[in-house]
């Protein structure tokens, strides 16, 4: 059995082959660049097709709702790759390439071209807009001389030649006036006499078939021809086994020979150098055709109606499939693209009668068991599994299979493949496609830590980040692949999931003593890589200010992981995302198998109180809050997960939490951040002047300590911003304690006092250990924790805590 190089394939032939199934449904990454062994990167709708080749169908054919029947043809496959920049072949010359080194001429500001040497130029112009670079189309060119008559005209090199298929010369034509001078050349018409090759409009000679040749030149009514040039058959691209005539007898000795094909298409006889073997079976070593040509005439393709209509989902095109799966000579493999426009999750009632006549005929074919021994195999493939109708997503008979995203080697090797197609055209200067200059890593950035930057990203994406990188004719930097990665994500969870910074280190953070030994031991543990010690998921509780985003950042800064935000369902509404409740729940899915192709990886769950169901008591978007979202708890609780994503869940209103986030093993480690205590608002003072470098003096930090008392830690960088915009306002650089003082005068509290209690007591309800809590608390919290002298027997008075809850409960709607 042949493999694949990628274990998805793998299982689908293993089941394939067993007669398991013979119906798939593949989801999440199916629009991307996969690579094969004969083709090399091709999309992966391609790549599906040559899979279903290679595993044994006689007939491969795809289908996608706005196109219709999608047949496979290697020469379109080539042309998108070469579109793509991902496909160049070494040309091998015969004399050296066309010089490069000279330039042909430069532009002035006002659009003056001042030629330095005759030739073919091909420019463009572009521009600057709102709408980003626009170019016009590019135009040919020729630099020549219109004032002086040509007398004599030569080619060059002219001397006779004996050169091997495949090999490219590049012939120039040479003018003359009629004192010997060298003049420019226009509408040169070359010429191959002897059908040995093909040459270009540039006078690029591809020698082919073997024999004996010229190269003509024709310029007005003069001309010139080169010597003899022979072609003769280069090594073997392509080789054919031919036995002997007849059936082969036994204990007799019989001769096979061996015939070759090469880069030109001539053919010869292979008389040694030969190696001969016996392989297995074709059920175990399938021998190769191209694609569709296992009993299939392409030439007759235009007389079946099946390819020259573009057939919509429905009765008439189930009955030309269901008319290929009944006969017996081919075995037909169909690869269905956009799979969710098919049969979308939506009630079977509503469906078109045309589509749910399809839909049916899939459903039907998945248990057709007639089909499955006759080794047709259908692979369909959609984006985002909750978007298919169960019919097909739930169905036993349908294995369904995840494409991941690629994996850190084959990011690093495209990004390889894509630097060395580079630097072979800049080389060669003989190039198509899109990437076209030299593209390169920047200085000191490696391979590797590139390919683990990109963590997250398709192949799709390296390749946009190439063009962006060439377009501005810069290195890829770690700065560039971060940018390119956060916008990527946005756009491929539909703004569901967001890549945020992690700007903050310790030094410009005050208070919270008692986090630093909980996310020591995290990091730690992440660096070491230790799962026992690694929590499924921490929870950050406490009032709004606090910094619990902060924390969530340093931990993942240190911890030198990617940090991800997933936005909870009235925040994704509320941004302007187009879709309710519903719309979200699907999007949803899509999101988190994004997260499981960026492993490993911190996700942040701001305000998780309000994307579980319980979340309706506290506002009227009951369609959006009613949600219970059982996916994302499994993922959480994944146990093959555990180690390779860290969930930080934040909130102010624990008592909203959704039951299921409360299960035994979710979030074991709880941090509880209040508002800061005597001494440590001072500190905070300090490090945010630092952070935001605003310069002061003459600060008495221990006195504004004591009038910012009420304060959250969010409060008090707000006084340090409006302390510099009242000495702006004077005119002054420097903060001194005049202006902290009249910030904090004017400062109003968002909150009335008894929220800030309520919130932190609901925090404070959570804890399960005695270091989850800081050390020191806010003086109206500390008369529910009971001291007795003895740091070792701390509690807290959960009794008393609820009590007190119960006497606010009018004030905030507990």
């Amino acid at each position: 059995m042949t493999s694949s190089q990628y274990p998805f394939f793998d299982r689908i032939q293993r089941e394939y082959k067993s007669s398991a199934a013979h119906v798939f449904l593949l989801h999440h990454n199916v629009h991307d660049l996969l690579w094969d062994r004969r083709y090399g990167f091709l999309p992966t709708q391609y790549f599906l097709m040559e899979q279903l080749n290679i595993i044994g169908c006689d007939i491969v054919l795809g289908y996608i709702p706005s196109q219709g029947i999608i047949w496979p043809h290697i020469d379109h496959w080539q042309q998108v790759q070469q579109a793509l920049g991902l496909k160049v072949e070494q040309i091998d010359w015969d004399g050296g390439p066309p010089d490069p080194s000279k330039p042909i001429g430069q532009f002035r500001q006002d659009g003056t071209f001042i030629a330095e040497q005759l030739g073919l130029v091909r420019v463009q112009a572009k521009i600057d807009s709102t709408y980003g670079k626009i170019y016009s189309n590019p135009r040919n060119v020729y630099v020549g001389d219109a004032n002086r008559d040509i007398h004599r005209i030569e080619i060059q090199p002219s001397n006779q030649r004996n050169i091997s298929a495949g090999k490219h010369i590049h012939f120039q034509a040479i003018a003359f006036d009629q004192m010997g001078e060298e003049i420019g050349v226009q509408n040169a018409d070359w010429k191959v006499e002897g059908d040995i090759g093909q040459i270009s409009r540039e006078g690029i000679f591809v020698a082919q078939k073997g024999g004996e040749g010229f190269i003509t030149l024709q310029i007005e009514n003069l001309n010139a021809k080169t010597n003899r040039i022979v072609v003769h058959p280069s090594a073997a691209v392509e080789i054919h086994l031919d036995p002997p005539q007849g059936p082969l007898e036994v204990r007799k000795p019989h001769r096979f020979s061996v015939s070759g094909r090469d880069v030109g298409g001539n053919t010869f006889k292979l008389q040694k150098d030969i190696e001969f073997e016996i392989v297995p079976t074709p059920e175990d070593n399938i021998s190769y055709h191209p694609i569709n040509q296992r009993g299939f005439h392409r030439d007759k393709i235009h007389e079946d109606p099946l390819i020259s209509d573009r057939l919509p989902p429905g009765k008439e095109l189930s009955q030309k499939l269901r008319e290929l799966f009944e006969q017996n000579h081919f075995k037909i493999g169909l690869v269905v693209y956009q799979l969710e426009k098919i049969a979308p999750n939506a009630d079977l009632l509503a469906f078109d009668e045309e589509y749910r006549f399809f839909v049916d005929s899939i459903h039907q074919w998945s248990a057709d068991l007639e089909m499955r021994f006759r080794k047709h195999v259908i692979l369909m493939a959609t984006q985002n599994l909750a978007e298919v109708h169960p019919m097909l997503s739930n169905n036993i008979e349908i294995p369904v299979v995840e494409l991941p995203f690629p994996d850190f080697e084959e990011r690093k090797e495209l990004t390889k493949h894509i630097e060395s197609l580079s630097r072979l055209r800049t080389e060669n200067q003989r190039y198509q496609g899109q990437l076209t200059h030299k593209v390169r890593l920047a200085d000191d950035y490696s391979h590797d830590q590139f390919a683990r930057d990109t963590t997250g990203l398709k192949l799709f994406g390296l390749h946009d980040l190439a063009l962006r990188a060439e377009e501005e004719n810069i290195p890829i930097s770690p700065e560039l692949v971060a940018e390119h990665r956060r916008q990527s994500v946005s756009v491929h969870t539909s703004n569901i999931l967001e890549v945020m910074p992690t700007p903050y280190d310790l030094s410009i953070v005050g208070g919270h003593s008692h986090v630093g030994p909980i996310l020591e031991s995290i990091i730690t543990a992440i660096h070491e890589r230790d799962p026992k010690r690694i929590p499924h998921g921490v929870l950050l509780l406490g009032p709004s200010g606090t910094g619990k985003t902060m924390i969530a950042q340093m931990l993942a800064r240190y911890s030198e992981l990617p940090f991800l935000r997933l936005k909870n369902p009235r925040e994704w509404v509320r941004a302007g995302a187009s879709g309710d409740a519903k719309t979200y729940e699907k999007k949803l899915t899509g999101a988190l198998n994004f997260i499981s192709g960026m492993l490993p990886a911190i996700v942040f769950i701001d305000d998780i109180d309000q994307i579980s169901g319980l979340g309706e008591r506290v506002g009227k978007h009951k369609d959006h809050d009613s949600m219970l979202p059982a996916e994302l708890v499994n993922l959480i609780a994944d146990p093959s997960r555990h180690g390779q994503i860290l969930w930080v869940g934040a909130s102010n209103r624990p008592d909203l939490l959704d039951p299921l986030f409360r299960r035994r093993g979710l979030f074991e480690e709880r941090i509880i951040l209040l508002r800061p205590t005597d001494g440590e608002r001072a500190d905070i003072l300090r490090k945010l002047y630092h952070k935001h470098q605003i310069k002061h003096q003459n600060i008495d930090f221990d006195e504004m300590d004591e009038h910012t008392r009420k304060m959250t830690g969010a409060d008090i960088e707000q006084v340090v911003r409006r302390s510099y915009i009242f000495a702006k306002t004077d005119g002054l650089e420097i903060v001194n304690n005049e202006y902290l003082r009249k910030a904090i005068s004017d400062f109003v509290p968002l909150y009335p006092d008894q929220i800030n209690e309520a919130i932190g007591l609901l925090a404070m309800r959570e804890a399960t250990s005695r270091s989850m809590l800081p050390q020191r608390l806010p003086y109206e919290l500390r008369k529910f924790v009971t001291e007795e002298g003895n740091y070792a027997k701390w509690g807290i008075d959960k009794s008393q805590i609820n009590q007190r809850l119960r006497e606010l409960g009018d004030v905030f709607n507990l």
